[in-house]
């Protein structure tokens, strides 16, 4: 084998082993790190978390994060830390919100609507079924029979009177 393929063919093996050992990297991440810096917003804007925002001051809290988790310090104490430094504001959604009650109250209205809906409709084919077939009227009886009604008539007779 030639040295330049075989050069090539352990660079193409080393560097993927290299860039997972890296420190700071997803590979060689301590646990939670990834987790806190999707919580936290970046101080600079509050805009985006952590972990997408690419200021030098979201740089410097994600190597803080790393290097103290690496450390040995939990998640949540670097957390606790970090709100105490830059305010309840640096959190990107919190604990406290009402959005999935509210959700779930939907949800269990809307449940109870169709189920009354169902009820109702249950209700009217009931009711449909056990009432008496309407009686037929003397017109709708001439109709059937492709005659004329006495309503006809009266109608022909004013008609001519108008034509007068």
């Amino acid at each position: 084998m030639r040295p330049a393929v075989a050069l090539l063919a352990a660079a193409m093996f080393v560097a993927p082993v290299r860039a997972a050992a890296a420190p700071g990297d997803a590979g060689s991440a301590p646990a939670g790190e990834r987790a806190l810096e999707t919580r936290l917003l970046a101080p600079c804007c509050y805009k985006q978390t952590l972990d997408a925002h690419e200021s030098p001051l979201a740089r410097e809290l994600r190597a803080e994060i790393h290097r103290r988790l690496t450390a040995g310090e939990s998640a949540v104490a670097v957390e606790h830390d970090l709100i105490a430094r830059y305010g309840e504001r640096i959190v990107a959604s919190s604990r406290d919100d009402p959005l999935p009650g509210i959700s779930l109250a939907l949800l269990a209205a809307a449940a109870a609507v169709a189920g009354g809906l169902v009820v109702l409709l249950r209700r009217w084919a009931r009711r449909r079924a056990q009432a008496p077939a309407p009686e037929a009227s003397p017109v709708t009886e001439a109709r059937q029979k492709g005659g004329r009604d006495r309503y006809d008539e009266q109608i022909d007779a004013a008609l001519r009177d108008l034509d007068d």
